[in-house]
């Protein structure tokens, strides 16, 4: 397993729009690495977007995904996979994702579970700390 972040650089001079989206997102590892799956699971997304001269919407920014597997014997979570990130929020309202809500201009560290490979999906994010 593998985590990442992506984005979008978006900028249509013509229509005077820019898109700065970001995404965490997991992707399952096959042959030890060699490869992984081409369509990559979304594990959060946070829309950041608008005109040059107009409102832009852009209430949190996502940032340093990392990724842990419990390979404990016995554990009762062996095989769950966890994925943590920083949610920053830059507004001046809180900012909710998932089941996590991050006061006005702070971040807070979120996670996203899964049982195992064979059950990613969309995860729900849930705060860890702030």
């Amino acid at each position: 397993m593998l985590s990442t972040i992506t984005g979008n650089l978006i900028f249509d001079l013509n229509n005077g729009y820019e898109n700065l989206d970001k995404e965490i997102e997991a992707a399952e590892g096959f042959a030890h690495g060699i490869y992984t799956q081409l369509s990559p699971i979304p594990i959060d997304d946070q829309p950041c977007s608008g005109t040059f001269t107009g409102p832009f919407n852009c209430p949190a920014q996502l940032d340093k995904p990392l990724i842990t597997i419990d390979n404990v014997p016995g554990s009762p979570n062996n095989g769950t996979i966890y994925v943590y990130y920083t949610l920053f929020c830059i507004q001046a309202t809180p900012c909710t994702d998932g089941t996590a809500t991050v006061p006005p201009f702070s971040s807070a560290i979120l996670v996203a579970t899964s049982r195992g490979a064979g059950c990613l999906s969309p995860l729900q994010p849930w705060p860890v700390a702030r």
